[in-house]
């Protein structure tokens, strides 16, 4: 076999055809198939995809490998974002679901997210139960000749799993309440798998863009949504006059742009959301957020008198909060935001229409909305770069970083490990540190109150690690 499969911050995720191949996705279904029948009775599950290369290909091979098993497999009839994967297991009382998808990462790639019996991503210690199983597991060619010529008719069933996906969303969100009052609204759906779906809720007022399916993902050959890939969103926005968003390629995470092309970042997203919960729901618990995460979250949570939980990169760890520490809300950096009451999962789509609704009731637009929460709380600009860097180069870069005491005229006050290092600075301010969990990639970031500042932090570590 072509290397381990190892999960990473959220599912197995390998290059198309070289690590990424069938024999391996047969490999890692047969291994989770296997899991299900030892740990659980009713052994049904989803299987959901994305528009990349081959996922329906991908799709149909994993729900032969768990009807081979003698597990029940509802696959979905098109293309769904992973958020419709958690629903219907939890709809349905599954025992577990799978995405196949690479959600964010460039066009080459393509994974094997798993979802537990609550919906949510798969805990650490349940995938690495998976691995073992899959270490165990040594040829698979005498598997793959049968899957060839067999079918499970009886095991397989093909569902439309996106139509109660989309109720729920509108359910949830109470969006219907306030439709009369919505404008047009841009949504980049950046040719992934929620293409289709602002328009079933929006209709007419929903603008959809880059919502034909091209594997490619051009222009920027990924369907990850930051600041620098929303070019096509940023135009059409200030054609047009109006706010939009924009959703990764299984839509789990969102980005947002004002009226006059700039871009809201998912710290500002989160942000508008506790606003949204507490001041128009009532909820009252923790709010859980990444290391990685803004410290205007802290702030906005401390203004409610909301305590805030910070755990690694991953919503895995999120997922602990939502389920047994009753966080009402979880973010990252990334943009993946979930709300409890609605799924223990990230969901772009139902954030939007949360976004929409506050912003509705609120009578301001996107960008009224955050100057109003930098008047309260101060600006906090936050820059990340990445570093395509080899496992040695990341352990020295790590190395020299636990040793600066200063950067451009910051004194470094404590530094966090959570995951990575996070240097905070004497008067408000951090650069965090970290290796990716998915990619050959180091994370920098850095917030200051200035984007001069942030740039100018980012600039003299490179200079003192000898980075970028």
């Amino acid at each position: 076999m072509e290397g381990q499969i190892r999960f990473g911050t959220d599912g197995w995720r390998a290059r198309i055809g070289d690590e990424y191949t069938f024999e391996n996705v047969i490999k890692v279904s047969l291994a989770t198939a296997k899991y299900i029948k030892q740990n659980f009775k009713n052994c049904e599950i989803v299987i959901g995809y994305d528009t990349r290369f081959l996922s329906d290909e991908f799709a149909k091979i994993s729900a032969k490998v768990f009807a081979h098993e003698g597990v029940k497999v509802y696959l979905s009839d098109k293309p769904c974002p992973t958020p419709a994967v958690s629903f219907f297991i939890n709809a349905e009382k599954l025992a577990g679901g799978v995405a196949i998808t690479a959600s964010h990462n460039p066009y080459q790639f393509n994974g094997f997210k798993f979802r537990e019996w609550f919906g949510g991503p798969a805990s650490p210690e349940t995938t690495s139960q998976i691995e073992k199983i899959v270490d165990q597991i040594a040829q698979v060619t005498e598997l793959r000749k049968i899957l060839d010529t067999e079918e499970f008719p009886n095991k397989i069933k093909l569902e439309d799993i996106v139509s109660t996906y989309l109720d729920s969303v509108i359910a949830d969100s109470d969006i219907s309440k306030v439709m009369k009052k919505v404008e047009r609204i841009a949504f980049d759906v950046m040719n992934g798998a929620c293409a289709g779906l602002p328009s079933k809720i929006f209709g007419k007022k929903a603008i959809e863009i880059r919502a034909e399916r091209n594997p490619l993902f051009p222009p920027y050959g990924k369907p990850e949504p930051t600041p620098y890939t929303l070019t096509p969103l940023q135009q059409i926005c200030k054609k047009e006059r109006i706010d939009g968003f924009a959703f990764d390629g299984d839509g789990d995470r969102i980005f947002a742009c004002t009226k006059n092309g700039e871009i809201i970042d998912a710290h500002r997203i989160f942000a508008i959301l506790i606003e949204y919960i507490t001041k128009h729901k009532k909820y009252k618990g923790k709010i859980y957020k990444t290391v990685t995460a803004s410290d205007l979250i802290d702030k906005i949570g401390n203004y409610y008198g909301l305590e805030v939980v910070t755990t690694p990169v991953g919503f895995k760890y999120l997922i602990k909060g939502m389920m047994y520490d009753n966080a009402i809300i979880a973010g990252e950096e990334s943009g993946g935001i979930g709300i409890s009451y609605h799924l223990k999962e990230r969901d772009s789509l139902f954030c939007s229409c949360l976004v929409i609704y506050h912003s509705i009731t609120e009578k301001k637009d996107l960008r009224t909305l955050v100057k109003d929460l930098e008047k309260r709380f101060g600006k906090h600009v936050y820059i990340r770069r990445d570093f395509h860097l080899k496992d040695e180069q990341k352990q020295r870069v790590m190395e020299i970083t636990g040793k600066i005491e200063k950067i451009d005229g910051s004194v470094v006050e404590t530094i966090e490990k959570i995951d990575g290092l996070k240097l905070r600075f004497r008067g408000g301010g951090f650069l965090l540190v970290r290796p990716s969990g998915t990619e050959p990639v180091l994370r920098v970031y850095a917030e200051t109150e200035s984007n001069e500042k942030s740039e100018k932090v980012i600039k003299a570590y490179c200079k003192i690690t000898g980075i970028g």
